[in-house]
């Protein structure tokens, strides 16, 4: 399309409140080795970090981004003063809020800083922490164009989870993984290590049971197919992904096979409906391109169930290069957008 990421997702102008929030964001990340006193109140930790993911689902990033220094800044100092696993993977947890909200607003230099201090908090905290930070350096990679260097990063520790986790915790961990490993995969077009980590995805999700969110993270079937069709797209297999993007919405992401047969990515059965609550934070736009006497004809269709005008297919070649404001609005508002670009669907999954 000849469109930067920074074009497509824009920017987002910062309220005077938040400027005074992003400092005191960065004052809390330089203070990283620097305790101070241990909050009053250390049980009400894992009850605002939760609060503040649920912002960050939402995309209620000015939210996020006045909550986020308090929760950082309490965290870590309880995390000092106590030396304990689950306090300083909260930590982690806290700065992974950190690089997805910089991600977001693209500001690159902090997001790499905040994954830095993300690992730093993993090496003290529970095993699973790691290997969401390794998640996050990936995307760093993978926000500045470096597709190949994120790979690398999956890679290297795609093995170190497989022999160290054990569990659910390994579903979620090597589930996280291939999820940006495919998402790597279909930016450089790499059709054969997009296959490996769609059908290793399949399998983790399958693995790990329905939708649920871990360390701020969504993963599951759903989460899964989303990132499934994105990559399909990449990869200009545009079929695929409009076929995956109609099985999510109509049927849910219940992965079908015969008796003893292959699961094949993209193929899902009727057993599972999209749930309730991704539905109802997503925002999802399909196209759908019809044949009719004059030619192909586009049509959007939206969460509310109104449909945008219909377009002719001579114009299509112009919105491949300037897409429409719903399309701005969804890649820039939504955790999720399915957008309307020349009959395909595009999906940016919840974590930039």
């Amino acid at each position: 399309m000849g469109l930067t990421l920074d074009e497509l997702s824009g920017t987002e102008p910062l309220a005077t409140t938040d400027e005074a929030s992003l400092a005191a964001l960065k004052y809390a990340i330089r203070r990283f080795d620097i305790p101070d006193a241990p909050p009053l109140h250390p049980e009400d930790l894992p009850r605002e970090l939760a609060a503040l993911n649920e912002h960050r689902y939402r995309t209620e990033l000015g939210a996020v981004l006045q909550k986020l220094p308090g929760v950082l800044a309490k965290s870590t100092n309880y995390s000092h003063a106590t030396q304990s696993p689950d306090a300083w993977t909260r930590v982690a947890d806290t700065y992974s809020v950190v690089y997805w909200l910089a991600a977001r607003f693209r500001w690159m230099h902090l997001a790499e800083l905040a994954f830095m201090k993300q690992r730093l908090a993993s090496e003290r905290a529970h095993p699973n922490a790691a290997t969401v930070a390794a998640r996050d350096e990936a995307g760093t990679f993978r926000n500045s164009g470096d597709f190949a260097g994120g790979i690398a990063i999956v890679d290297r520790v795609n093995v170190e989870a497989e022999s160290t986790l054990e569990g659910r915790d390994r579903a979620f961990g090597l589930g996280i993984l291939h999820l940006r490993g495919l998402s790597l995969a279909g930016r450089l077009k790499d059709e054969a290590a997009a296959g490996e980590h769609i059908r290793a995805a399949w399998r983790t999700a399958e693995e790990y049971g329905g939708d649920a969110d871990e360390h701020g993270i969504h993963l599951g079937p759903d989460q899964t197919a989303t990132h499934v069709i994105s990559t399909y797209s990449d990869m200009d297999q545009h079929r695929r992904a409009l076929d995956t993007a109609d099985d999510l919405i109509r049927e849910g992401t219940s992965l079908r096979t015969g008796k003893g047969a292959q699961r094949v990515p993209g193929e899902m059965g009727p057993s599972m409906r999209l749930p309730r609550r991704l539905r109802t934070r997503t925002r999802i736009h399909v196209c759908r391109v019809r044949r009719s006497r004059g030619g192909q004809r586009l049509r959007l269709h939206t969460r509310s169930g109104t449909a945008a005008p219909v377009i002719p297919g001579g114009k299509l070649s112009r919105i491949a290069q300037f897409p429409p404001a719903d399309a701005r609005d969804a890649f820039q508002q939504t955790p999720h957008a399915l957008s309307p670009l020349i009959g395909l669907a595009v999906v940016l999954p919840s974590d930039q």
